[in-house]
């Protein structure tokens, strides 16, 4: 899959995130480009205490994801589709930026 995306030759800075479903559940049957999922995932966490005596918390393998969008890259990889997602590192919301620029803010 990297080999074939690079042979686009993408531009600089772009970002793919890839995934692949098990081969336990049975043959891949295609490569999708599709958004990625917004859907909530859910998590479960173990409570731990350290040699020193900290408390800390250990994610538990195994989350889940009981309600994903439909054609997005989990429903999708679940379906047995390799997925490919292009994504971008700058996170800024352009359009409420421009928006923001109007607002008063005051200090205190």
């Amino acid at each position: 899959m990297i080999e074939q995306i690079l042979a686009y030759a993408p531009p600089a800075g772009a970002l793919f995130n890839v995934n692949i479903p098990s081969f336990e559940r049975g043959p891949i049957r295609g490569v999708r480009v599709v958004p990625q999922n917004i859907a909530p995932y859910r998590e479960t966490y173990d409570r731990r205490v350290d040699p020193r005596g900290r408390v800390y918390f250990w994610n538990n393998p195994g989350f889940t994801c009981p309600e994903p969008h439909p054609d997005t890259d989990v429903s999708l990889m679940n379906e047995g589709y390799i997925t490919v997602t292009p994504l971008q590192f700058d996170l800024t919301h352009a359009v409420m930026l421009e928006q923001m620029k109007a607002w008063q803010f005051r200090l205190g």
